[in-house]
């Protein structure tokens, strides 16, 4: 059994977008198809070695954005 979190809290919401975008590295909020594909990967047996984490998807936000 492989239990896995997914954080998608940097995804579309339109004022948040023109307000916080800048401090995203890749400059743009994430699509919600771009999460919806994180989450089939983490469904799938290609994510048979990933257990136990959350996986941020905010554009690297996470790993040292302002």
């Amino acid at each position: 059994m492989r239990v896995a979190a997914l954080d998608d809290s940097k995804v579309t919401v339109e004022v948040a977008k023109q307000s916080f975008a800048d401090r995203i590295p890749l400059q743009r909020y994430g699509d919600p198809e771009e999460v919806a594909k994180m989450m089939l990967f983490l469904a799938s047996d290609d994510s048979s070695f990933c257990t136990g984490g959350v996986y941020m998807v905010d554009g690297g936000r996470s790993a040292g954005g302002r």
